[in-house]
């Protein structure tokens, strides 16, 4: 949770504190990045005020600065020397701006960024050389903007990104190779087609998209996903073989009690499932009590896979 401080009534705007080695400008009705900002500055919020722009190298004086806060501007331009000079830089904050394209190499002088929080802008495109540089990132945020597609290698210089977070339609995460979390919610997404290769990703969030099939192999190559959240899509049935190659037990989520947007299951291409409910580790009642292990006949032998299974608040409908 971010913390906005507003100065005292009658503090000086910007201020400056030896003690703390900040540097507050934050609701100052600045229209650009101050140049009084002291060499020696640990933080620097600029919040809330008009900046449109970062020209390039107004930061190059703050080697030693580690946090630096720009959201809740009009930055609508930057440009590949914006950042130049912030070799220190751990944090760094640009959402909630009128971003629309990262130049290439943009971030390149940032080495020992760990954070980059680019949400709320309405960026359309990235650039394949957009992120690179940041060879330190871990955490990524751009989601809420305008993106429709990712180009190849577009993420190919963030080999310790192991949390990124994204609302947009997209299929290529391939680089990605620490990630551990994805969430995709609330999009249109209408086919999951783009996890190949995540074998360190644990935590998988696609709820409130377009899904109505998933493809057998979807999951073959997440050898250590332990969490699925798939509700509020247009799914009526999974294959069995979807889950073989998981490791054991794993949670699958289809409801949210909250929600009113559901799956409308068909319980006849879910028998399996209901073999797995009488015979696992998990209990429910699902698709009526008219539905039971003798109208599926023989499910096969996944019992024991699940450690979570819920499908209450679904669209389900008995078996004949």
């Amino acid at each position: 949770m971010l913390l906005l401080l507003v100065p005292r009534c009658g503090a000086t705007c910007p201020s400056y504190s030896y003690n703390t080695r900040i540097f507050q400008g934050v609701n100052c009705q600045l229209t650009e990045v101050p140049r009084d900002i002291p060499a020696d500055a640990l933080e620097v919020w600029l919040e809330g005020n008009r900046i449109t722009s970062i020209p390039a190298r107004v930061f190059s004086h703050l080697s030693q600065c580690t946090y630096l806060r720009l959201f809740v501007n009009n930055i609508a331009s930057i440009v590949p020397e914006s950042f130049a000079g912030l070799q220190s830089l751990r944090t760094l904050y640009l959402f909630s701006n009128e971003l629309t394209f990262l130049p290439a190499g943009v971030f390149r002088h940032l080495s020992n960024c760990t954070s980059l929080w680019l949400y709320k802008n309405g960026i359309t495109f990235l650039d394949p050389e957009s992120f690179a540089g940041l060879q330190s990132l871990q955490r990524l945020y751009v989601y809420n903007n305008e993106l429709t597609c990712l180009t190849a290698g577009v993420f190919s210089h963030l080999p310790n990104c192991t949390h990124f977070q994204l609302q947009s339609k997209l299929q290529a995460f391939a680089y990605l190779v620490s990630l551990q979390t994805l969430q995709l919610n609330r999009n249109r997404i209408s086919h999951i087609d783009f996890l190949t290769g995540l074998t360190k990703l644990t935590h998988f969030y696609i709820s409130h998209n377009q899904v109505s099939t998933i493809e057998t192999g979807a999951f073959d190559t997440l050898s250590s996903l332990t969490y699925i959240e798939l509700y509020g899509n247009r799914l009526t049935t999974l294959s069995p073989d979807l889950f073989l190659n998981l490791p054991r037990p794993f949670e699958l989520v289809l409801k949210n009690p909250q929600d009113t947007e559901t799956n409308s299951w068909d319980c006849n291409a879910l028998c399996w499932l209901n073999h797995e409910l009488h015979h696992g580790t998990a209990t429910s009642h699902i698709c009526g009590s008219s539905w039971s292990p003798q109208q599926c006949g023989n499910p096969g032998e996944l019992h024991s896979y699940f450690q979570t299974f819920d499908l209450s608040n679904n669209m389900l409908s008995a078996s004949p």
